[in-house]
């Protein structure tokens, strides 16, 4: 399926929320880039008062094309969903608040805040990431690439939430792939 292809589904679920006069404002693609989220909304102010004035929708196409083309069109009602609430709440209404909901509603569609699907394997391949333990009420924390190389370059720049420092636990696999 095309971005053509779904313009007229755009048209139909505007129309439905009886914000026809944005269509020519929003912008849909398919972004491959994306892993495990199903859509996103993003918009760009051009003139100094900050209104938005152009919408993106990115939808991922790994999810919603390839494995689970049932949640693309509520998917699309969902990012569309935001920006009518956008341009006629702005920024003082939640993202997934009570204009949000009743907006989805008139679309035909109900208010899922996240998707379910399946998304094993499609998920962010991150290296660098560490166990460690907290020296006073030794819980265990991960701490992602970032956050490992600042804490090996300055001690106690991350504590626990009970304000204990931290001491990294022993990895559990050595370089060759056997356990310990």
């Amino acid at each position: 399926m095309k971005v053509a292809d779904l313009q007229r589904t755009v048209t139909d679920l505007l129309r439905r929320a009886e914000a026809e006069d944005l269509e020519a404002r929003v912008e849909l693609r398919f972004n491959a880039r994306m892993r495990t989220r199903a859509g996103a909304c993003t918009y760009r102010r051009i003139r100094h008062d900050h209104a938005p004035r152009r919408f993106l929708i990115e939808l991922n196409p790994h999810l919603l094309l390839d494995r689970h083309p049932e949640a693309l069109l509520p998917t699309l009602a969902h990012e569309l969903a935001h920006v009518v609430v956008r341009v006629r709440h702005g920024g003082r209404a939640r993202a997934h608040g009570g204009e949000w909901e009743a907006v989805i509603r008139r679309m035909g569609y109900s208010p899922e805040r996240c998707h379910r699907m399946d998304v094993q394997g499609l998920e962010r391949r991150r290296g660098g990431e560490s166990r460690w333990r907290c020296r006073r009420c030794g819980k265990s924390v991960t701490l992602g690439p970032i956050q490992t190389r600042r804490e090996h370059r300055r001690r106690g720049t991350y504590v626990c939430l009970c304000g204990g420092g931290l001491l990294r636990e022993p990895a559990t696999h050595s370089r060759s792939g056997a356990s310990k």
